[in-house]
């Protein structure tokens, strides 16, 4: 909490501060440039925590979310496990591309990261500006799915899979990080 850059779990550095006793600020970034800034406040109760972050996009820009946790156990104060109750805010944009015969190229726009990778489950790298080095993706094909394993210096990060709606209009993203913990699902309207 003293707002000097700590290395992350991701190849990055976080800094985080305390604002008050109930706020704190942490700011992420990668290769040296500010990607995230979140501010934290804890509810008078201290059985809420609200992260409102602002994340800087690759072309410059930014988007914002906002989101509630509920403790799960822990306290009284940051410390401790946390439940996401409600995400608002921000939505991304990814694009995926046929490369070739067999492979994916699988972009975050926002991110400006580009991986190039063939539908055989190895790994192949990952590029952009706001994403450190190290980071690779394999992919495999499913019936109206993609699975995907996201590696960070060989070792396991994340493990999700994009499915398709059956109309073409949606994909959910569903996963979880690597080393465990609470999986996420994420719906995405086609453009």
């Amino acid at each position: 909490m003293d707002g000097k850059d700590y290395a992350d779990n991701m190849g990055g550095t976080a800094a985080w501060k305390a604002i008050d006793a109930n706020t704190w600020e942490l700011v992420a970034k990668a290769n040296g440039k500010v990607t995230e800034t979140d501010t934290f406040k804890l509810a008078a109760d201290g059985k809420t925590l609200t992260d409102h972050a602002k994340q800087v996009k690759a072309d410059g820009g930014s988007m914002e979310s906002t989101t509630v946790y509920q403790r799960a156990s822990g306290g009284p104060s940051l410390a401790g496990k946390w439940k996401t109750q409600k995400v608002s805010g921000a939505s991304g944009m990814m694009e995926m591309t046929a490369s070739g015969t067999d492979g994916l190229i699988f972009k975050d726009l926002d991110m400006g990261m580009v991986c190039d990778a063939k539908l055989d489950g190895k790994d192949y790298p990952c590029t952009g500006p706001m994403l450190p080095p190290g980071f690779t993706v394999a992919l495999k094909n499913a019936p109206r799915s993609l699975d995907l394993t996201v590696k960070k210096d060989g070792k396991p990060f994340f493990i999700g899979a994009y499915t398709v709606a059956a109309d073409g209009k949606s994909m959910t993203e569903t996963g979880a990080p690597a080393t465990g913990g609470e999986q996420f699902k994420i719906v995405f309207d086609r453009m």
